[in-house]
């Protein structure tokens, strides 16, 4: 039943999945096999059950409402957290900001009764954008702060490099484009020596963005040249999504620079490949 329930999640089908714990649950309790209760309840307690785009899906709500109901029912406060989480993440997606930071703040009350630290890094990092979107910029400096010096002191050097990323945007969304810049190559040579291409891309776009916030005669030039390194690697790893952005960058180098035929020649590219995967905010 553990594989099952694997296999679906696996597959994107989150309903599925719970629904298949949901009926075996109470077969482990009869036996007493609180192991295996726990072992079964973990194959849907993990970031994989909504997969990255069904966030405001009707399935994906269900789901989650009925897998934290299941790890209430069981006290396992590890997979309520996660839960909690995930319920943050869908909830933002359905543009509920308040309930969704109401079920943050109990994810990380959790975590930290478990003195579980990545846990606590983790709702750090996620609330960070959300507090951004709110208009809280303090707010997400604070929390962003936080899941760097967690993710530094626990080794994690993935999640300290996209903590950095969100701590960038976060400056230059404050107007401290300096220190922006300095988060950015904390995070480039983080990207660099662990080989991540996909990383460092995304980096180099925040760097573009950071570049155009700042404005100034020398910006486009800037935005140009991180961009095209950008591009390269995002073709090197066959992200159109990420190539998009990058075109979408260079056009508005050239509008800068009102060089309106490279601009819209840029930008047609951008729209082209934007419409290719479905993206219809590139």
């Amino acid at each position: 039943l553990q594989v099952l329930a694997m296999v679906y999640v696996a597959k994107a089908a989150p309903e599925a999945a719970v629904a298949v714990v949901q009926d075996a649950i109470p077969l482990f309790r009869e036996l007493g096999d609180r192991k295996g209760e726990m072992d079964l309840l973990q194959s849907i307690v993990n970031a994989d059950l909504v997969k990255e785009g069904m966030e405001s899906s009707d399935e994906a709500l269900r789901a989650v409402k009925i897998a934290l109901a299941l790890c209430n029912q069981s006290d396992f406060r590890r997979g309520q957290a996660a839960m909690l989480l995930t319920t943050f993440k869908i909830l933002l997606a359905r543009d509920k900001p308040e309930r969704a930071m109401q079920a943050a703040e109990e994810a990380l009350k959790i975590f930290k009764e478990l003195g579980d630290r990545q846990g606590e890094a983790q709702v750090d990092l996620l609330t960070a954008s959300a507090h951004l979107q709110r208009e809280e910029p303090k707010r997400a400096l604070q929390a962003a702060q936080r899941a760097v010096a967690l993710f530094r002191e626990l080794g994690d050097k993935p999640q300290e490099r996209a903590a950095l990323r969100s701590l960038t945007a976060i400056h230059s969304n404050r107007g401290d484009h300096e220190l922006a810049f300095g988060a950015s190559e904390e995070a480039l040579v983080l990207c660099r020596k662990a080989g991540d291409g996909a990383g460092e891309a995304l980096m180099l776009l925040e760097i573009c963005k950071t570049h155009l916030a700042k404005g100034g005669r020398d910006a486009a030039d800037a935005v140009t040249r991180t961009a095209k390194e950008a591009l390269t690697l995002f073709q090197k790893g066959a992200d159109r999504k990420g190539e998009s952005a990058a075109w979408h960058n260079l056009a508005r180098a050239h509008l800068a620079r009102e060089e309106l035929e490279e601009a819209a020649n840029t930008a047609k590219e951008a729209h082209r490949l934007g419409a290719h995967i479905g993206d219809k905010q590139l």
